[in-house]
């Protein structure tokens, strides 16, 4: 648990991190940012759960669930939830579910299984990442947008925190902390493309971060308001020059936040009124990426494919990538018209966010980029059935080597050559079929 203790190095004399301040005035600064709505109580949530977390700390490797009193931490247990499992890490219990939280997801408070946690909610996004936890053996925090089950684009940011059944044992309880605001009128998905694209080309491939066991939180909290908190910062910022003073770089976004970020764009396309087309086209563009960062980690790819129950598919192996991202159950049709898109951007060597507005200027849009495909693999298949003629292996001869000696009339073959020379290929002889056949075509009737 060494890694575990340094994560947590506190400030001198004072028992917690210190949290970069970030005044109210700072929340409304910026015009070119959509409303928001957002509790007040809301503030800092995670870096106060976290500073709780340190105290219970200690000098022990890791917080005892038994010191954890949710009735004596305020307004952060209503937007926690309690993951146990002490029982079975594959099937956890869920303990408690804060009021807000539940509210939130629209569940009762009474929930007690994963199974039970409704899908494109803030709940399944925040128990989805409690196995990162036990990798980790540390707190892990993370900050992502994605598209509930209302249709509205919820921005997040939020913390895992392990706690042990017993002094020295094994992780046994997670409790999740997160904050969130609702982006009030923008396009559901053009902001979700507009604020991803933002994260990758500001992070590289990096996307959401995770704090490692070598970070300290203090690094998030001039950003602990929100995602859109105005002039609040991610760990690696636009235009910062790397990490900051020993402090290692966020891991690399796993392929699963990939598919997760290309199957909100999918759900966004499939559920939006304003401008469809577009909205499909950043969805597909979405899956682009996702099959261009899968070339990299087929490991990963295979663990995605089988865990969806899709196998492989040698003559469409793009095929599962869109299955992946709009489902193995959607239009059969469609799912060919967008593997066979992204193998054309594949072909033309488009970099990664580059796929939607591609479509978008193509002549035909989405149609036209597919029959453009599938006219140039036309023409390969044509090409390749040329190149693949067995007479190409033949050796060519000078004609002055065929034999004078032989039968008075026979059958050749020869090949006009691209210099503009006759080359001999072979002499048939007189092969009874082969002399009524030549006869035929040179005889007039």
């Amino acid at each position: 648990m060494d890694g575990a203790r340094s994560f947590f190095e506190r400030n001198a004399g004072t028992g917690s991190i210190a949290p970069n301040p970030v005044s109210d005035e700072d929340e409304d600064a910026s015009p070119d940012l959509p409303p928001v709505v957002v509790a007040e109580g809301e503030r800092r949530l995670q870096i106060r759960a976290y500073d709780h977390w340190t105290r219970l700390l200690g000098t022990k490797a890791m917080p005892l669930i038994a010191d954890l009193k949710l009735d004596q931490i305020g307004n952060i247990a209503q937007h926690a939830v309690l993951i146990d499992f002490a029982d079975s890490a594959a099937d956890p219990r869920i303990s408690f579910v804060g009021e807000m939280l539940a509210q939130e997801c629209n569940v009762g408070r009474d929930i007690t299984r994963l199974d039970q946690v409704p899908e494109h909610s803030m709940l399944a996004r925040l128990t989805g990442q409690y196995m990162q936890i036990i990798a980790n053996q540390a707190p892990i925090g993370f900050e992502e947008e994605f598209l509930n089950a209302r249709g509205a684009i919820i921005a997040y940011r939020g913390m895992l925190l392990p706690f042990a059944e017993e002094a020295g044992g094994p992780i046994r309880y997670v409790l999740g902390v997160v904050n969130w605001k609702e982006a009030a009128d923008a396009s559901l998905s053009e902001q979700l493309a507009r604020e991803f694209n933002a994260s990758f080309h500001e992070d590289g491939d990096a996307g959401p971060a995770r704090l490692s066991p070598e970070q300290t939180v203090a690094q998030w909290a001039a950003w602990a308001d929100g995602p859109q908190a105005a002039g609040a910062e991610g760990p690696q910022a636009a235009g910062a020059d790397g990490p900051q003073a020993g402090m290692d770089a966020a891991p690399a976004r796993d392929l699963a936040d990939w598919l997760r970020s290309a199957r909100d764009l999918a759900y966004a396309a499939g559920i939006t009124q304003d401008r469809p087309r577009q909205a499909l086209y950043e969805a597909i563009g979405r899956a682009y990426d996702f099959a261009l960062m899968a070339r990299d980690k087929p490991g990963e790819l295979h663990e995605l494919m089988v865990e969806a129950g899709l196998v492989g598919q040698p003559r469409a192996p793009l095929v599962p990538i869109v299955k992946l991202v709009f489902g193995a159950d959607y239009d059969k049709t469609r799912l060919t018209e967008y593997a066979t898109a992204l193998a054309h951007g594949i072909r033309l060597g488009l970099p990664q966010g580059a796929m939607a507005d591609h479509l978008a200027q193509a002549s035909g849009g989405l149609k036209g980029v597919v029959a453009q495909e599938r006219r140039l693999r036309r023409d390969e298949s044509a090409s390749e059935a040329e190149s693949d003629n067995p007479l190409d292996r033949l050796t060519p001869r000078p004609l002055a080597s065929l034999s004078a000696k032989g039968p008075e009339y026979a059958v050749v073959l020869v090949r006009r050559m691209a210099d503009g020379t006759i080359a001999l290929l072979g002499d048939l002889g007189d092969d009874p079929a082969l002399m009524t056949r030549a006869t035929r075509l040179l005889t007039p009737e």
